[in-house]
């Protein structure tokens, strides 16, 4: 067991689980004071490189963390004094559909079904790649002992990452109901080799309007691709939720998370860069695309359009197919994300010829009256559900 000296002074004494000391951080304060020990364990372990980042997490935390019913629950891991983990949780109240309060634990990124943020994907522990599955126990036995919560929300999982199946494992064992509340889909294109190579594996009609249009781009007028600089975001994220308004009615990054792409951008390390750029025709934008670097993956955060600029141009599609091409000549990228979202009548990323990701969110359930109510509306047929929550949805109004 470690000396008491590794821990902050303020900390109370760790909790042992088979060699393995548990902590919890104490505030924000604590958690700004993270960030050198957490970028090394992310360099030694197979946690996300963004979303898992201490920029995301902290910024996450310092933008949707106001009102009372949140209480950070930061926890680290010690192994023969050494930092071997890191649990970034949070505990809310939540008033469910029919007016009962519960106190939920979920991880830092997400508000499910409860308030707006920005998605958060791949969520889990930090774990390194040695020994993570004793990590990921040691985090789960102390949470079920020391603190109260009715129901743990994972978001947007990977159903074969170590912290998933570690939570379904605890879940059978305790006796807690446990089940998937919602499955999306991703697409991740491998970058390394040759884009023309990678061109030639796409459908016809995919490739026409990734890359073969770009002949008609040109004839409209003179073709260019300015990017910004990090003064520069603020009139970029204007232009881009401009486009949104155009084509959905509606912005994609409201005010709060505007606050927080421009913290995350400001905190961005040496193995990470932003790239927000537009795609000009005669000094006029007509397409954004928001992309963030984190290690060897470049993840498409963003992007929008001129609605009906030319109806034989598809401007997103084109200007993603500089976005990949830049990937493919950046011999330091590995792949490049285009993250969770079906789409709305068909999967239309599988056409980019990537390897599929499935991401998962499954709702744990430890609360005994809340265990029966959602077993019973689980085995209800989907028309009797559907009756239901809308009763609910009026008893809450």
């Amino acid at each position: 067991m470690p000396s008491s000296d590794a821990y902050p002074l303020n900390m109370a004494r760790p909790t042992e689980y088979n060699g393995i000391s548990i902590i919890e951080v104490d505030g924000i304060d604590g958690f700004r004071s993270m960030q050198t020990e957490w970028e090394a364990l992310l360099r030694i372990s197979g946690a996300d490189t963004l979303y898992l980042s201490w920029q995301w997490q902290f910024s996450w935390w310092e933008t949707w963390s106001g009102g009372p019913d949140l209480r950070l629950l930061l926890l680290k891991a010690y192994r023969d004094g050494e930092l071997a983990g890191i649990a970034p949780l949070y505990l809310d109240r939540v008033r469910l559909r029919g007016g009962m309060c519960v106190t939920r634990l979920q991880f830092i990124g997400n508000a499910w079904r409860k308030r707006p943020t920005v998605r958060t994907e791949y969520l889990g522990f930090v774990l390194p790649n040695h020994g993570a599955g004793e990590v990921a126990a040691a985090f789960l036995q102390h949470l079920s002992r020391h603190y109260r919560w009715d129901e743990f929300v994972v978001c947007d999982a990977l159903r074969d990452s170590i912290s998933y199946r570690q939570i379904l494992k605890l879940a059978a064992a305790s006796g807690w109901q446990a089940h998937e509340a919602g499955i999306d889909r991703g697409i991740r294109v491998d970058t390394v080799g040759d884009f023309k190579a990678y061109l030639q594996s796409l459908g016809k009609n995919t490739r026409l309007k990734l890359y073969n249009r770009r002949k008609r781009l040109h004839e409209l007028g003179t073709v260019g691709i300015s990017r910004a600089s990090s003064e520069e975001t603020d009139s970029y994220f204007d232009i881009l939720n401009a486009f949104h308004r155009g084509r959905w009615g509606k912005e994609c990054f409201a005010r709060p998370a505007l606050e927080f792409h421009t913290r995350l951008i400001g905190r961005l390390g040496p193995n990470q860069a932003f790239d927000l750029s537009c795609l000009m025709i005669d000094n006029e934008p007509v397409s954004v695309s928001y992309n963030l670097r984190a290690g060897d993956t470049v993840y498409n955060l963003q992007s929008g359009f001129l609605e009906d600029y030319d109806s034989k141009l598809s401007l997103g599609t084109l200007h993603m197919g500089f976005c990949i091409e830049k990937a493919f000549e950046d011999k330091n990228v590995h792949a490049f994300d285009m993250l969770a979202g079906s789409g709305k009548t068909e999967f239309y990323k599988q056409k980019y010829r990537g390897s599929p990701v499935e991401f998962v969110t499954l709702l744990v359930t430890r609360h005994s009256m809340l265990k029966t109510a959602r077993a019973l509306y689980l085995a209800m047929p989907a028309g009797i559900k559907r009756l239901v929550a809308k009763a609910a949805s009026l008893l809450r109004l």
